[in-house]
């Protein structure tokens, strides 16, 4: 299922649930960070820091929760978030006066007490949610009782070679 919103709003700069649709949850790696000025809905203007992520076209607004998600996993230091991989999700709020919004949150560590200003929330992309359609990630093949031999073009001596985040297309 396509959200309709995901038509809709194609020429909205920022990253929203509907954009990830298809590809929650997906890890994304940090490349920067920025200030803007956002509209909220009561017409007042207010700051708010953006991410954005390699091969993305758009950020993605962090609200008090995902900042806190993120700063459990890395730190308070926002500088010290690039080159950090984060993973996408969608879920519901099941807290707060946008109860049943739909949203992206970043996948928290398991056990992770949130504050009490953010919002509860449940995510939509496991099986039993309720994101129709969503697909399921392919089988983890089982690992083969063979050696892997490095390959010496896969990385310098001293490096290691990281795995690299989907490629995205929003």
């Amino acid at each position: 299922m396509t959200h309709w919103r995901k038509y809709v709003s194609a020429s909205n700069p920022d990253l929203h649930h509907w954009d990830i649709e298809d590809h929650s949850p997906i890890t994304v790696t940090i490349t920067s960070h920025e200030m803007k000025e956002v509209h909220c809905e009561d017409s007042t203007k207010k700051a708010m820091c953006f991410l954005s992520f390699k091969g993305a076209k758009k950020p993605l607004g962090i609200n008090a929760t995902n900042g806190h998600i993120i700063e459990a996993m890395h730190g308070s230091d926002i500088e010290g978030w690039i080159g950090k991989k984060i993973t996408l999700r969608i879920a519901e709020l099941t807290s707060g006066p946008k109860r049943g919004e739909v949203c992206i949150r970043v996948d928290a560590p398991k056990g992770l007490k949130l504050p009490g200003n953010c919002h509860r929330f449940k995510y939509l992309d496991t099986a039993g949610g309720k994101v129709p359609n969503m697909p399921k990630p392919p089988p983890v093949p089982p690992e083969s009782e063979e050696e892997h031999e490095p390959d010496p073009a896969e990385a310098q001596p001293g490096e290691t070679v990281d795995d690299e985040p989907p490629d995205v297309d929003f």
